[in-house]
Parts: C-alpha cells; structure tokens; sequence
C-alpha cells in the first residue's frame, strides 16, 4: 500500500513564498528520499480556498510513501522538506492511509485501498481531483463560486481547492469529523450534490478521482489548522 503525506503550508514572507511558488510542477523532482515514490508539488485557491485565483503564500505537496518507515524517515531527516517546516508560519501534516475510492489521476491508479482501516465514526480526509476538458472551462468555472460559498460553510474540519495547474487540474483536499458528516454534505440536496450531477450530464471531466483516507496522524501549527485540535 503506498501511503500519503499530505502537507499544506502558509508562508508570512514574500521571499519564502516565492520559493515555494517555483517549486510548483516540479513533482517527483522536489525531494529525494528512499521510499518516496512521487511528489506532487500545487498552489491553493485564494479567499476560502476554492477559487481560480491562486493564494500565493499557501501551499500544499502530497508524498506517495512504499511504507510508514520511509514516510517518518524522510519527516526526520529530509532537509528540503524541513525548509518547508521550518519557515512555514503555519502547518498542516497529515498521514494518510487510503481506505475507499475510485478513479485514476494522470493515467493510473495512485492508491491500493483497505476497506477495513476506518469505521462510521472515525475521522476521515477526502482528495477529490479531476483534468477538465477544454471545451468545458468556461461553464466549469461559472459554476465553481456557488459550490465554494457553500463549502465555506460545510461541516468539513478543514478543506481547500489545491492543483498543480489550477486552471484545468483542479483537486481538493478535506477532513472530516466522520463518514455521516461526509455523506450528508457529498450526496444530499446541496449546491455541492447539484453540480456533482451536472459534472455527468456534461461531460465536463477528462479524468477524475475520488478518494478517502483514514487519518494516521496529524501536526499542525497556526490558527488555520485551529478545528483540526479537536482530532488530537
């Protein structure tokens, strides 16, 4: 099973935050560790996170890990990604453990899912990512400002629209209090549910992703992270 270190990063300086600007789209080039199979390098959606306007101080990078002792080797001893940590104003780590899903994300499979390692009550975090066809920007967007009011005041811990290109790659990370919560946002009548429907009946994706994850550990620091306390 590949595991997932999902890190989001809030930088206060200009020159931090452009350093971490450049690294977008450096994927697997960003960091160098045994076991570390990919990196995926993506800026953020300005205001409340889901827009197509970037927030250029705010970052979020997922590691793909062969097993737990390569993840907490590389937190321990990974220079380049302790720069992260060690400049960042605020901080999110979460390591993930993928548990439910379907889809692809660029041409394959990223994760060997475990049905078993979460119950009904457990905390959980959702990545949603998807390629939009061209043809299909314009009405794509239109849509996205009403779904993200109503994110805004979903029940979610903690959520934000991330892409590596945000344009037409976009993807959103969540966690949640529990499945119940999750499934009463995701499927009932909402403007979240309404334009899931409209995403089929117009064929607006070329790929897409939908994946949930038992949450295996948590650090945070900063005031953005605050909701995330009560998981610890």
């Amino acid at each position: 099973m590949r595991l997932l270190l999902y890190s989001e990063f809030i930088f206060q300086s200009a020159p931090e935050a452009f350093k971490a600007f450049k690294n977008i789209g450096r994927g697997s080039g960003l960091f160098s560790a045994k076991g570390l199979v990919e990196t995926k390098m993506m800026g953020t959606g300005s205001g409340s996170g889901f827009s197509i306007w970037p927030n250029f101080k705010r970052y979020s990078i997922l590691s793909f890990f062969e097993t737990e002792q390569d993840l907490e080797d590389f937190l321990k001893d990974n220079q380049d990604f302790n720069w992260y940590l060690e400049n960042a104003h605020q901080h999110l780590l979460a390591k993930l453990i993928p548990f439910k899903g379907h889809g692809s994300w660029g041409g394959e499979v990223p994760f060997d899912y475990d049905a078993e390692v979460v119950s009904e009550t457990d905390p959980l975090a959702v990545i949603t990512r998807a390629t939009i066809n061209t043809r299909a920007l314009l009405d794509f967007w239109r849509n996205v400002p009403k779904v993200a009011s109503f994110m805004h005041s979903a029940p979610a811990l903690h959520q934000v629209g991330i892409g590596e290109y945000p344009l037409f790659m976009q993807a959103t990370f969540s966690i949640w209090e529990n499945l119940k919560r999750l499934k009463e946002t995701a499927y009932t009548n909402t403007p979240h549910a309404e334009v899931v429907k409209m995403t089929r009946e117009r064929n607006w994706y070329k790929e897409e992703l939908f994946a949930e994850f038992a949450i295996g550990g948590l650090s945070i620091k900063g005031e953005k992270f605050e909701r995330l306390k009560a998981l610890n």
